[in-house]
């Protein structure tokens, strides 16, 4: 009687294996069985991110796991969701719902806020066609809101409790007028791309630790605290109608990037002594720049200045320096032992270069568009293990000491150079020599040597300056 019973059963199970292969065959218009679509949101702890566009399966995993939830990403795909879906989503609370990220979507019209009474940190960036956020609670303390087009700005600064927020992000609005006065509280704080703003008041934001304003390009006027002694990163950039700045009271910043202020004339920074990150470019008519009590600074870019003489004798702790379009005629880092990478390009009037005698953990050396340089000497560099040259005024290059480090060779367009020493012995690892443009030094695509870990080519490659940060 078993026997008979589990016969049964094997027979039915083979005629359901049988209907669903041929429903599948049926449903392809093939005879490849349909596969199960790779879910596209994916579940850590009690983290949900959405990477591709949502189904409706997705919504519903979403749905599932609403109760545990404390973090919603859905930023990963533009457009990956749909006003419909995200109504469905929030259709009923979140209970335990912290972060909520959403960007780049032009699906979306509205966005109820009410559903999520736990949220803390809100980034709603390029969701360009919603029109206001409903019931914004007044727990939020991380707010990250781009206002391109309907949102209004009243949905922000009109919230119940400004001083939980510390952390505040505003990005492309136009309006003339900005007061967040109230947002005592605020530690973090960066305004990108506010298009109308003529004057920006931020005295009351006295416990600021970030500060960041970039793309005001109407802004004459930028009224910062008297006393910030807590802050320590401070990035202004584009702001082209500024005529004056002075950050000379803020002696706790270690991090500061000023670029592209045209009309600036001066800047102080002698009083910043605890500075290790500095990056100046572009600004206007500053004509000097006294860098002597700067001596805790590590990383140094000065780009685009009308200086004719750049004095970095006292930086004796740095560690990477990008020096580019100067008037300067001479430049000595001899000091600068604890160099690692060192990059100094389109100096147009540069003769004299002076490099460091011992720098052991100098690596990386980009010598770029320097035409009027005739003379280099790199015989103390000896850990080299990237050298890009590219355009010199230089005749001869005597690499012979660099068999044990050397694996990038860049010597393109130096029409000057007619005589490359690579010495005897065999290279350590293989070394890629290039030299687009020599037509001083024809014989680069012949060069023999005692190993066969030389590559040579005649390939221009891109010339990759490093962006600005």
């Amino acid at each position: 009687m078993k026997f008979h019973t589990l016969k049964s059963f094997m027979l039915l199970l083979l005629s359901v294996m049988i209907f669903t292969a041929c429903a599948n065959k049926k449903t392809n218009g093939g005879d490849t069985p349909s596969t199960p679509p790779i879910p596209s949101c994916t579940m850590t702890g009690t983290a949900i991110k959405c990477t591709n566009i949502l189904v409706d399966d997705d919504v519903d995993f979403i749905n599932t796991h609403k109760a545990t939830i404390t973090s919603l990403d859905l930023t990963a795909t533009p457009n990956m969701i749909t006003q419909k879906q995200l109504e469905n989503i929030t259709s009923t609370d979140f209970p335990l719902l912290d972060n909520l990220s959403i960007s780049n979507n032009q699906s979306l019209t509205s966005l109820n806020l009410a559903k999520f009474p736990t949220l803390t940190k809100l980034s709603a960036i390029y969701i360009n066609n919603i029109t206001g956020f409903n019931d914004i609670k007044k727990n939020l303390t991380t707010i990250e809101v781009s206002i391109e087009s309907g949102i209004p700005l009243t949905d922000i600064t009109n919230l119940t409790d400004k001083t939980k927020v510390t952390t505040l992000a505003l990005y492309l609005y136009t309006d003339t007028s900005l007061d967040i006065s109230e947002f005592t509280n605020l530690t973090e704080l960066t305004l990108t791309n506010l298009s109308g703003l003529t004057g920006l008041d931020l005295s009351a934001l006295t416990n600021l630790t970030t500060l960041k304003v970039d793309g005001l390009n109407q802004l004459t006027t930028l009224t910062l605290p008297t006393k910030l002694t807590n802050l320590t990163k401070l990035t202004l950039i584009n702001l082209s109608g500024l005529t004056g700045l002075d950050i000379s009271k803020f002696t706790n910043l270690t991090k500061l990037q000023v670029y592209d202020l045209a009309k600036l004339t001066t800047l102080d920074l002698s009083a910043l002594t605890n500075l290790t990150y500095l990056y100046v470019s572009w600004l206007g008519s500053v004509s000097t720049l006294d860098l002597a009590k700067l001596t805790n600074l590590t990383n140094l870019t000065v780009w685009g200045l009308g200086i004719t003489t750049l004095d970095l004798s006292a930086l004796t702790n740095l560690t990477n320096l990008r020096v580019r379009d100067l008037g300067i005629q001479t430049l000595d880092i001899s000091a600068l032992k604890k160099l690692t990478t060192l990059n100094v390009y389109d100096l147009a009037k540069l003769t004299t270069l002076t490099l460091p005698t011992n720098a052991p953990n100098l690596t990386s050396l980009n010598l770029v568009h320097l035409a009027v340089l005739q003379k280099l000497d790199l015989s103390k560099l000896t850990n080299l293990t990237y050298l890009d040259l590219w355009n010199l005024g230089i005749a001869t290059l005597d690499l012979s000491k660099f068999t044990a480090s050397l694996t990038t060779l860049d010597l393109n367009m130096n029409t000057a150079l007619n005589q490359l020493n690579l010495g005897t012995k065999p290279f350590v690892n293989k070394l890629t020599v290039t030299g687009f443009g020599n037509s001083a030094l024809d014989s680069i695509n012949t060069i023999t040597h005692p190993t066969s870990k030389i590559k040579i080519t005649l390939k221009s490659p891109d010339i990759n300056y490093p962006p600005k940060p």
